[in-house]
């Protein structure tokens, strides 16, 4: 037999880490935290600016107002029903194909 002296090394986790593979992941989450650092000071910022920025003690939701929801009744079902037809089709389409 040929190959009988070749055998499967595994790597074992430290040595899957090792420092030249490190920094590159590194990187990757530094430049992540900047980015959402980044974001958060622009969203912060831009709510202090704006006149309709948001409060944390107003309440958006009051118990004493009620106010009705109209509903738009079959406005879905055209849509659900092209998007059935053409689901239907496609897979006609498929089991045809084979």
């Amino acid at each position: 037999m040929a190959h009988a002296d070749r055998r499967i090394r595994v790597k074992q986790p430290l040595e899957i880490m090792t420092p030249d593979r490190r920094q590159p992941v590194r990187n990757v989450l530094l430049e992540a935290l900047f980015v959402a650092v980044i974001g958060a000071v622009f969203a912060f910022g831009a709510n202090l600016v704006s006149p309709r920025g948001l409060a944390l003690t107003r309440n958006y939701f009051p118990a004493g107002i009620s106010r009705p929801v109209s509903s738009a009744t079959g406005v879905g079902w055209p849509f659900l029903m092209v998007l059935f037809l053409m689901t239907l089709d496609f897979l006609i389409a498929s089991i045809s194909f084979f």
